[in-house]
């Protein structure tokens, strides 16, 4: 359960609409799409509005020097007291 919750947060910190883009496609691509053409042209078309949304805005923090050499600590500030109320509810 650690291990879960551990995992739930750091996947918090990485842009939401990105996260549920890739999980659409890779629905889309194991259930939906019958040539490899098909499943590349959704994921062209289901990605472009969040590229043209947020992946502008994490360019430019990597422009000003945010994720080079493999720095990447404090992604988001994310709020973690759902996390603290769901372990108490389980322990």
């Amino acid at each position: 359960l650690g291990q879960s919750v551990s995992l739930a947060q750091t996947i918090l910190k990485y842009p939401q609409g990105a996260l549920l883009a890739d999980r659409t496609s890779i629905n889309y691509a194991t259930f939906g799409a019958r040539p490899i053409e098909e499943a590349l042209e959704f994921e062209r078309e289901d990605a472009t509005d969040f590229l043209l949304e947020d992946g502008i805005k994490g360019a430019q923090r990597f422009v000003d020097g945010f994720g080079r050499h493999g720095k990447s600590t404090n992604i988001t500030n994310v709020d973690r007291t759902g996390f603290r109320e769901l372990k108490d509810d389980v322990v």
